[in-house]
């Protein structure tokens, strides 16, 4: 069988990280080795981590003697992986079952395929069951690459994405300069060189808490959020506009899609009647500087309306806004 290296950062997550890695330990129909990497926690994670591996020789550890970051020791875990397929793993998330046998199946098949994930449980799903049946869409990673530039988002979710270790090299490191959006730069980095396959399954458990890595990076009202999104997508088409047929059009697509972003998260605070329009302005300004011409577009008209009608009537007509969803198939 395929072996997959799962490994799995931690910065003090030890209360989850046991669940976290039994999750990967009984997934059936496939080899695994488990690497967990602690960034000088300052819980008991080590320790938690030390008994792990005392008891199951396919998980090894390292501990940092100081912190180095998520990139850092995202990179770290790349390096130090061996299997034919890697996947990284935050400690606070988990696998459901199948899951690994699910992408391996799908990257044994497909030799083409660098790429395979599949969603997460919403918001409100809890308690439902999950979804574990479904053929997954292939797509060349091209056509993929373009979507993803049209839409905006980033409908990969980290604990999902299973990778072809070869294209993983192909590919190289995260990106430094790259801490906010680096995941989305690295899916769309990777579809460069491979296609991808989209499972219509339940593939991991996003744990949301208060101690999410993600929370802290919305404190400017998602600002530097969608800075990130843009220059991810300006990366790639700068480094690799030479593979890409119409790099400048795919530019432009992923520009207006995050000025409508910016828009649309500018115009949910009037419908949400929160009453505080601390970003708004910044929001708007960053909008016209990506797309001067979303000036012009129906989402900014419905954006001017709402500003125009204050907090107050624009709350009211919240039942007709589709929020974002910060992880699956939109973020």
């Amino acid at each position: 069988m395929s072996l997959v290296s799962v490994f799995i950062p931690c910065y003090n997550y030890g209360q989850y990280l046991d669940e976290c890695v039994t999750s990967v330990l009984e997934q059936r129909d496939v080899d695994v080795e488990v690497l967990v990497i602690d960034d000088a926690s300052t819980d008991a994670s080590a320790e938690i981590a030390q008994r792990l591996a005392a008891r199951d020789p396919r998980v090894e550890v390292r501990d940092h003697a100081r912190n180095r970051g998520h990139i850092g020791t995202y990179n770290e875990g790349l390096d130090w992986v061996r299997g034919d397929y890697l996947l990284l793993l935050s400690a606070d998330d988990k696998l459901v079952p199948g899951a690994l046998a699910r992408a391996v199946r799908v990257l044994d098949e497909h030799p083409s395929v660098g790429l395979v994930f599949g969603d997460v449980p919403q918001p409100g799903e809890e308690g439902t069951p999950l979804r574990t049946e479904g053929a997954p869409k292939i797509y060349p990673g091209h056509t993929w690459l373009k979507e993803r530039f049209r839409s905006g988002y980033n409908i990969v979710p980290v604990p999902t994405a299973v990778v072809r270790t070869s294209v993983q090299r192909q590919a190289g490191h995260y990106l430094p300069d790259h801490p906010h959006a680096g995941d989305l730069e690295m899916w769309l980095r990777l579809a460069v060189f491979a296609d991808v396959a989209d499972l219509p399954t339940h593939q991991a458990i996003y744990r949301r808490h208060n101690e999410n890595m993600s929370k802290s990076w919305y404190a400017d009202g998602g600002v530097e959020d969608l800075v990130a999104c843009r220059r991810a997508f300006d990366h790639i088409v700068t480094t690799y506009g030479d593979a890409l047929p119409d790099a400048d059009r795919l530019r432009a697509l992923a520009h207006r899609a995050c000025a409508v972003r910016m828009i649309g998260r500018a115009s949910s605070v009037y419908a949400s009647g929160r009453r505080r329009s601390d970003h708004v302005d910044s929001l708007v300004k960053l909008a016209r500087q990506t797309d001067p011409s979303i000036r012009r577009s129906a989402i900014y008209a419905k954006f001017r309306l709402r500003q125009a009608l204050g907090f107050g009537a624009s709350a009211s007509l919240a039942r007709l806004r589709r929020p974002e969803r910060a992880f699956g198939k939109n973020r």
